[in-house]
């Protein structure tokens, strides 16, 4: 079978109330039968994780039954699936409240559909065997889906309440760059003359550096950690960096190719690491860096790290 897909994107949501819940976590609502068909192939679907440096998951599943969907109308990130072979009493009816017939494809994404800022998925295929297909195929669809509405509550977050304009001042004064700084950081090291902007927040800690440097400093992933950890250790900050969790990306947003480099760093003077994140972007001859670092021991620390993404992500871009 010939899978369709179709997007429904739901406007006029401004009334919607805001939604409640957990941003990592997809709550599945699926039959008893069929989750002992599919449990594996879904918990596969969100099985993308971060050293950080214990593993966390982007997303978390939680399973529930479809008489409960009514109690979750307001969850931001909620996925529908039924099978129409076995037939079930439960997942079945559900699919059918949620589709229209008119609209019944094999996999309909709603966005803002109860709530601002909300991802529904529903998958309603007719066996087990095109199920797993769908999940297989169009896994980075899917996901990619609940990632960017995420980001979208990340950034509303900041700025509709919890901005700060005063640093956010600062940063276009040094380098003519508009970007979305959380309210809670303060400035800890600024330095024109070395072109070095560093602010941080205490908790957890959170410290992000930006600074700019010649395009040729950054031809490779290796000369662009070079690069940082000798910035920041004529500022003061002694830390490595190290080979475990590393990833290099390649990536655009909004017509603007960036790239990035994540991993763990360590800091030898204070015993201390955790995973950093570094982001660059070309601005004529030169590239704009953003260095990112998370302490928080023994707890999750990916939510921050996702908020680094997006701040980078909308400098001098409309929200």
């Amino acid at each position: 079978m010939k899978l369709l897909v179709f997007l429904i994107l739901i406007f006029s949501c401004s009334n919607k109330p805001e939604t409640k819940g957990k941003d990592d976590v997809v709550l599945i609502f699926i039959s008893e039968e069929d989750k002992e068909i599919l449990e594996p192939f879904i918990l596969d679907l969100f099985d993308k994780a971060y050293l950080t440096p214990q593993e966390e998951k982007e997303f978390k599943v939680k399973f529930k039954k479809p008489l409960l969907f009514n109690k979750f109308l307001k969850h931001p990130n909620i996925l529908c699936i039924s099978l129409k072979n076995p037939i079930d009493s439960t997942g079945d009816v559900l699919s059918m409240h949620l589709v229209k017939e008119q609209e019944k494809k094999p996999i309909i994404i709603f966005n803002d559909p109860y709530a601002r800022n909300q991802t529904l998925a529903v998958i309603n295929e007719f066996d087990s065997i095109s199920a797993i297909k769908s999940l297989f195929d169009y896994k980075d669809w899917i996901v990619n889906e609940f990632r960017e509405t995420w980001e979208k509550r990340i950034l509303a977050d900041i700025v509709e309440a919890n901005r700060n304009e005063k640093i956010e001042d600062k940063i276009n004064d040094y380098f003519d760059l508009d970007i979305i700084i959380p309210k809670d950081y303060e400035v800890i090291k600024s330095n024109r003359e070395n072109n070095f902007f560093w602010i941080g927040d205490d908790y957890p800690y959170k410290w992000v550096i930006l600074y700019m440097d010649k395009n040729d400093a950054f031809v490779s992933p290796k000369l662009a950690l070079d690069n940082i950890v000798n910035k920041l250790a004529v500022n003061d900050i002694k830390i490595n960096v190290t080979q475990e969790g590393r990833r290099f990306k390649v990536f655009v947003f909004k017509e603007e190719k960036m790239k990035s480099i994540s991993g763990l760093y360590e800091h030898p003077e204070k015993l201390v690491g955790g995973p950093f994140q570094a982001f660059f972007r070309e601005i004529g001859d030169s590239t704009f860096v953003m260095f990112s670092m998370v302490n928080n021991p023994g707890k999750e620390k990916l939510f921050y790290l996702k908020q680094f993404e997006v701040i980078f992500k909308y400098i001098n871009k409309s929200y």
